[in-house]
């Protein structure tokens, strides 16, 4: 029965990746609708990866002790590659994860117009082999619902090599204002904000959020050691960074 109640937020992320790809990876109005960029918006898209990813390096260098040299790298949740493509300029071997068969074909388009051979991107966790010396995933597990994700924490933990690297990106929490109604001081608008989010049309972007001590109690069982938390507040949306390595 429980099934009956939950989002079909794979779904959701084909349509996105179908319709309006940019859109879906980074929530700028100028990707709206969009499902091929101008090269001024594509400049404005990619660069906003080849700015994150070296402030991620260079915490997880200065804070944790990580090696500057990468050997194999994983982006789970990879969209169209903006930070699948400085990752895999930097990494010896890259592999991106998306469900979206849209969001997998721009994203390889892509790899090949960057010239970066040592990339390719798969549908599932499942097809990804060995260990990485990095894992990342970044604006991806608050859109799938914690039941789910939790579980793909876990394989990302396990895919992380001995001495390698992983950043983590979990929404913790929100505003009052972004809460749905009380079950039990407003039954009836509780469930009609059920309904509007179980019947609204393909496409629809779903926010989760986790439960960090449980996070925290995950990675440090499977041998992660120090970590490192990021702060961060997408309007009204609270969540952290975990910057962290696995012990050697």
């Amino acid at each position: 029965m429980s099934g009956i109640f939950r989002r079909d937020t794979d779904r959701d992320w084909e349509t996105l990746g179908a319709n309006q790809p940019y859109w879906g990876v980074y929530t700028h109005p100028d990707f709206v609708g969009q499902q091929s960029l101008d090269s001024e918006k594509r400049a404005t898209f990619f660069e906003s990866g080849e700015s994150f990813i070296p402030w991620l390096r260079a915490s997880l260098e200065q804070r944790l002790g990580a090696p500057a040299e990468i050997g194999a790298a994983l982006d789970f949740g990879c969209g169209v590659g903006r930070l699948l493509i400085p990752m895999a300029k930097r990494a010896t071997r890259a592999v991106g994860v998306d469900s979206s068969a849209g969001m997998r074909e721009r994203c390889a388009a892509h790899l090949a117009e960057a010239g970066l051979s040592n990339a390719s991107v798969v549908a599932s966790l499942d097809e990804v082999k060995g260990a990485f010396d990095w894992v990342n995933s970044y604006i991806v597990l608050q859109h799938i619902e914690p039941k789910r994700g939790y579980g793909f924490i876990e394989r990302l933990s396990a895919l992380t090599a001995r001495g390698g690297s992983l950043t983590l990106h979990v929404t913790t929490g929100r505003d009052a204002h972004l809460r749905g109604p009380s079950w039990l001081k407003a039954p009836q608008q509780a469930i009609a904000h059920l309904l509007h989010h179980l019947l609204a049309k393909p496409g629809l972007i779903m926010m989760y959020d986790y439960d960090l001590a449980r996070v925290i109690a995950l990675l440090t069982r499977d041998g992660f050691g120090p970590m490192y938390l990021e702060p961060l507040n997408h309007g009204g949306h609270h969540s952290v960074i975990i910057h962290t390595r696995k012990i050697g």
